[in-house]
């Protein structure tokens, strides 16, 4: 009887060895896919950077040509009401 008893522990011993054996080797293989997808988001990831770092210049472009915008038009304003005062004055006069 103890052979048998024996036997079966071994018997279930060796499935669950080669159970853990197989979950090991799923495991590797997930780990192996996960490095994959990292390994290519990295590369999306820099480009995701740069097109940032682009935008954030045409950004700044912008806001330079904006601010150059206003001050033109300050000067041209105040160019119109130095004009108006000139042409009171001469109505004036």
């Amino acid at each position: 009887m103890r052979g048998v008893e024996f036997g079966d522990a071994k018997d279930a011993s060796n499935s669950a060895l080669l159970d853990a054996e197989d979950k090991i080797e799923k495991a590797k293989e997930m780990i192996k896919k996960a490095n994959l997808l990292l390994s290519k988001a990295e590369p999306v990831r820099l480009e995701e950077i740069a097109r940032l770092e682009q935008l954030r210049v045409q950004n700044d472009e912008v806001l330079q040509q904006e601010l150059a915008q206003r001050a033109t038009l300050v000067e041209i304003e105040a160019r119109l009401f130095q004009t108006a005062i000139f042409n009171e004055d001469e109505l004036r006069s």
